[in-house]
């Protein structure tokens, strides 16, 4: 029996720390990668939906078009005063 291979991509903490290092990540290529070499079956994009930027969605269309199963929620903005 052979193992099945699930991705689950927390893209919040992954974008901070490509940017971080100062790299680029190509999602696509990424997807491409994960199913080819390592036999992925399910690629679960996890990302916060800002109903306060219209590229948010589109952005979130766009990842779920090149084959992610995209799960989202709203952002939520807290207030704290310092």
């Amino acid at each position: 029996m052979k193992a099945k291979t699930v991705v689950f991509i927390d893209y919040a903490n992954l974008r901070a720390s490509i940017r971080e290092l100062g790299l680029f990540l190509d999602l696509r290529v990424l997807l491409t990668y994960l199913k080819k070499d390592y036999g992925a079956s399910s690629l679960n994009f996890y990302y916060g939906l800002d109903q306060k930027d219209i590229k948010s969605k589109g952005f979130l269309e766009k990842v779920s078009g090149f084959g992610y199963k995209v799960i989202s929620r709203d952002v939520k903005y807290i207030k704290v005063n310092l």
